[in-house]
């Protein structure tokens, strides 16, 4: 029996598009001679041509995530919510697992891991921990879960919280820094 695989092509273009984006814009951050020194979407300190590049890759890591969801939905089709809960699972860590080891290591070259980065393929990969759960319960908890997710996200942005809440950091912070020890610690570019 021969078991044939339907790609869909707008799927596969769309995160082309998003790859050749992304790519451009970490090629101005490593190439670029004073790419480190301002914001690039400070237009101020920019450049049109700086501030464009930088400026589209915002719409990078929500299309990555939302493409996630897709596969994952199309691919739940095909098998049980179980099955695909397992599958969600071990892709997830596996996604966790490559952020900490080896995109970590691409970002610094320090072998002892003294700073370990937490990006975007992290918060992917937890996101698809989080969906293994979700995707075992009834529709109308998934409607109600999705509804407090999507209005009331911003309200978050003005509650008070305090550099020690980790857990709120690591859900809805950026740029923040946890120490694991003396010699280790954790920056979180992108939160969950």
């Amino acid at each position: 029996m021969t078991i044939t695989r339907q790609r869909i092509a707008s799927i596969d273009l769309l995160r082309g598009i998003v790859m050749v984006i992304m790519a451009l814009d970490h090629t101005r951050d490593y190439f670029h001679a004073d790419a480190m020194l301002f914001d690039p979407t400070d237009l101020s300190a920019s450049n049109t041509a700086v501030f464009l590049t930088r400026w589209i890759t915002h719409f990078c890591a929500p299309v990555f995530v939302f493409l996630s969801g897709v596969s994952a939905f199309l691919y739940g089709r095909k098998i049980t919510k179980s099955e695909l809960g397992s599958y969600l699972l071990k892709r997830g860590l596996f996604l966790v697992l490559l952020e900490v080891t080896v995109m970590t290591f691409l970002l610094s070259f320090n072998p002892f891991y003294n700073l370990i980065f937490l990006e975007v393929i992290w918060a992917i990969g937890i996101s698809m921990i989080l969906l293994a759960a979700l995707v075992q319960l009834p529709l109308r908890w998934l409607l109600a879960i999705g509804l407090v997710i999507f209005l009331g996200h911003n309200l978050l942005d003005y509650a008070p919280v305090s550099s020690q809440n980790t857990l709120f950091l690591l859900l809805h912070g950026r740029n923040a820094v946890f120490a694991l020890n003396a010699k280790h610690m954790v920056l979180m570019g992108y939160s969950v």
